[in-house]
């Protein structure tokens, strides 16, 4: 049984990788985007991610959630949620390099081994707002570490019930933008 699961194990890290190099060739010279969703608990931020990603890519899209480790459930899908990120979720230049828009051959840190990241776009939902974050952070450097390279990485929305709506309009017009690119892009590939 156990020969079986390795067998399986090392055909799915075969098929990420493939699926991977696919992303890569495709994806190239484009920015992923990074929105950081801040606001109130209970307020919706998550619900609010949830409808923009079923509208736009219903199947392409992964909410993670466990604190211990995001990335166990993810299979390749290009569209991120972190829910609910809290300061000391990731370590600081763990966070930045995981958000860095313009490096798309990256790895996601899982338990048993890292996952290929096929990020278009990263959605992070927290109840901190970007500054309040990097003060809760446990930074050793915030010379070298510091607020602005994380400021630069991120779009910063804050959700109130007040912005629901217009908040959910601003994602949907900028994924469909986003989209387009992606699609001209690609098709001058080929």
């Amino acid at each position: 049984m156990a020969k079986h699961k390795t067998l399986l194990d090392h055909i799915e890290d075969i098929l990420a990788y493939k699926k991977h190099q696919r992303f890569l060739k495709d994806f190239k010279g484009q920015k992923c985007t990074t929105y950081w969703i801040w606001g109130s608990s209970g307020i919706g931020k998550t619900k609010l991610v949830r409808e923009v990603l079923e509208e736009l890519h219903p199947n392409n899209f992964i909410i993670l959630g466990s604190q211990r480790d995001h990335f166990q459930e993810y299979k390749g899908q290009e569209f991120i949620v972190i829910n609910d990120l809290r300061p000391n979720d990731y370590d600081y230049g763990q966070l930045l390099t995981l958000l860095d828009p313009w490096e798309i051959d990256k790895m996601a840190p899982a338990r048993y081994h890292d996952r290929y990241l096929n990020a278009r776009s990263i959605y992070i939902t927290t109840p901190y707002d970007p500054l309040s974050f990097y003060f809760e952070c446990n930074i050793s450097n915030q010379v070298v570490d510091s607020f602005e390279q994380l400021k630069r990485r991120i779009v910063s929305l804050k959700l109130t019930e007040d912005t629901y709506s217009d908040l959910k309009n601003e994602l949907i017009k900028d994924e469909e933008i986003a989209e387009a690119i992606w699609k001209i892009k690609s098709q001058k590939k080929y």
